[in-house]
């Protein structure tokens, strides 16, 4: 059964290449290789709303992010989302949550720093309006949290 409801009711599905429905046919045909190379599993947002509509019960967010951790780990993925994701998971085992102004700052040196000077407005302006902090929120579990990511190192 192929209804297509995912791709339906998927908010990025016009952005992406091969449409959540299309990832996965793919992966019942066992092409998990071309699934990992298509762009659309870096587009889903994880709004899970091709989860709570699917018919069948396909977990279809939980296995976007499965191929998404493999493409990375096979070192498949684009620089810009292998680049994205070494950023938040840094941002993560540093501060047990994400501090998004060093994520961003780590993300933009590794992609491309003259970028950091468009956005500058945009951060000063969060920063007056205190919807980014300025100094990471204090948290008691970065140990915990590195241990779940990187194992027990």
């Amino acid at each position: 059964m192929q209804c297509g409801t995912c791709t339906g009711g998927c908010p990025s599905a016009r952005e992406m290449d091969f449409t959540p429905r299309q990832i996965i046919h793919l992966v019942q045909l066992g092409e998990i290789d071309e699934a990992m190379r298509c762009g659309g599993i870096w587009a889903c947002l994880n709004c899970y709303t091709c989860t709570v509509r699917c018919p069948r019960d396909i977990k279809v967010s939980e296995i976007f992010e499965g191929l998404r951790t493999m493409a990375y780990q096979r070192n498949i993925a684009p620089q810009r989302d292998r680049a994205f994701h070494e950023s938040f998971l840094k941002s993560v085992q540093s501060y047990g949550r994400v501090f998004e102004p060093a994520m961003m700052t780590s993300f933009s040196l590794k992609t491309n720093p003259f970028a950091m000077v468009k956005q500058a407005p945009l951060g000063i302006a969060l920063l007056r309006r205190g919807k980014m902090p300025l100094a990471p929120h204090k948290s008691t579990g970065p140990k915990k949290i590195k241990r779940g990511f990187f194992g027990n190192k």
